[in-house]
This record gives structure tokens, sequence and C-alpha cells, in this order.
């Protein structure tokens, strides 16, 4: 005869159980989750979840660790081979899909979309209609808000900002405490450092280096 006490160690075991309310999104059956117990939250966007809380969605608890203080809130949404790990957080109306991971003490917020290959760690920040996609990287203290985009082998770290429409894509790297913002693009292997702000319009490719800082705006181009 089946012992009752077996299901309840298997939940004390865990963060998190999966409810049967379910949703669909891009063809993906998604479930609501519920905290069983508190998880302190590290990230100074994010705040604490307290035991019985209702979490946002997932498709299966590969989408979302048992370990850590990791956490999907809200309406966010994982799907497909995505992975929330370590202390990063998902929340508002974010969704992460595809092979996409997030870890460290990251967080995703508001409208952002993080798919195919893309991974997002450290105490990296997203918010508003961000999207990060293809193989790109965004990690360290970096920060990505408003109508960015982050594609193709890219990479954002240190304490870069990307803002506005600006886009990253190709091989670029954008680093140090530089600010790429208003419909700025960053592409082919160009790499972007030190304080340097790049916006207006301003196109920089191929192999261009900005490390030294100063100010390049549109209609500029820059390619080496």
């Amino acid at each position: 005869m089946p012992n009752p006490n077996e299901r309840w160690c298997v939940l004390l075991s865990k963060k998190y159980e999966i409810l049967e309310e379910s949703i669909f999104r891009k063809g993906h059956k998604l479930y609501r989750i519920r905290a069983l117990i508190d998880i302190p939250c590290h990230n100074q966007l994010g705040r604490n979840v307290k035991a019985g809380e209702l979490g946002g969605w997932v498709e299966s608890e590969d989408n979302l660790s048992q370990d850590g203080h990791s956490w999907i809130a809200d309406d966010a949404k994982a799907f497909g081979n995505a992975s929330v790990h370590g202390d990063a957080r998902l929340q508002g109306q974010a969704i992460i899909f595809d092979n996409a991971w997030m870890s460290g003490s990251a967080i995703a917020d508001d409208n952002v979309r993080i798919g195919g290959r893309a991974w997002v760690y450290g105490d990296a920040r997203l918010s508003g209609n961000v999207s990060v996609s293809d193989e790109a990287c965004v990690n360290g203290h970096a920060v990505a808000k408003e109508n960015a985009k982050i594609r193709g082998h890219a990479q954002v770290y240190g304490k870069a900002a990307i803002l506005g429409s600006s886009l990253i894509t190709g091989e670029a790297q954008v680093a140090g405490e530089a600010v790429v913002g208003d419909n700025a693009t960053i592409c082919g292997s160009a790499f972007v450092a030190a304080d340097t702000v790049v916006g207006c319009d301003a196109w920089i490719g191929g192999r261009a280096e900005l490390i030294y800082g100063g100010e390049f705006n549109g209609p500029e181009r820059i390619y080496i």
C-alpha cells in the first residue's frame, strides 16, 4: 500500500512543485509552479519568495533547477531545453526558450526574450524589450535594456550598457564601461571597451577597436 508520507518526503527535498494549471506557448504546454520553501534573492532587483507563493511557468523541471535560489516569477516562462540555474531570476513577462541558459545572479525582467543557445550569467541585468539570441553571451555586470538586440556570437560583459534600439551582432564584443545606445550597430569582430560611448545611428564593424574612450555618434561609420 502506498505510503502517503513518501510524497511529502519528495516534496520537502525540492524548492518548488509543478501544479496542474497549464497554458500553451509556442506549441509547448507549460505549468504553473509554486514554492515549497522560502527562496531568498541575492539580486537587489528581485525579491524574496515565500513558501506557498505561486511563480511563473515551466514545461518541466528541466527548465528550473531545484538547487540554488533561482526562480521564475510573475508571468515569466521557460520552455524547450532552456534552463534557469544558480541564483538567476526570470520575472515579469520574460521568456527563455530553445537551448538558452541563465545562471549566476543574472536577472531578466519585463518582456525580455532569451533564445537560441544564448547564455546570460554573472550579475547581468536585462529589462525592457531586450532580446538575446543565437549564441550570444551577456555576463559580468553588463546591463541591456529598452529595445536592444544581442545576437550572433556577440559578447557583452564587464560593466557595459546596451541601450535604446542598438544591435550587437556578429562576433562583436562590448566590454569595460562602454555604452552603446540609440540605433547604433556593433558588428563584425569589432571591440568596444573602456568608457567609450557609441550612439545616434553609428555603425562600428570589421575589426575596429574603440578602446580608448571617446564618443562616436552617427551617422559615423568605422570599419577596419
